[in-house]
């Protein structure tokens, strides 16, 4: 199962890393849904981010919203917002889930931008 984490992350670079952790497992990763159940079932969207919801497997974004550490829609856009700015400069795309889901991507593509995004991060702090 994919875990949740009872606090928002302190910085964009943590909550990349916190995805790169969860998606580092191939078997956590999918395509055409945010989430998906044990039982292969969609996850609501409102449930992703709720510890008591098992989510056995996540897209890129689903990631993002399941690390989050927040709830509430609204607070969570303020934690995702952000490292989703990264992700759509180090993918090259405004687009996560046309990413995501296009058939030529594959695990490696994820994690290679996964990387990229938390090297632009830790470059731009560095500064």
């Amino acid at each position: 199962m994919i875990p949740t984490y009872p606090t928002p992350p302190t910085s964009t670079l943590e909550h990349l890393t916190r995805i790169r952790t969860v998606l580092s497992n191939p078997s956590h990763w999918t395509r055409h849904c945010l989430a998906q159940h044990p039982s292969g079932n969609a996850v609501r969207f409102d449930d992703i981010a709720d510890p008591s919801t098992p989510v056995s497997c996540c897209c890129l974004v689903g990631a993002a919203i399941r690390t989050s550490g927040v709830l509430h829609t609204i607070a969570r856009e303020r934690v995702c917002d952000p490292t989703y700015d990264v992700l759509h400069r180090a993918t090259s795309t405004n687009f996560l889930a046309a990413f995501n889901d296009n058939p030529k991507t594959t695990h490696a593509d994820i994690l290679a931008a996964l990387d990229l995004a938390i090297e632009q991060e830790t470059s731009a702090h560095a500064r």
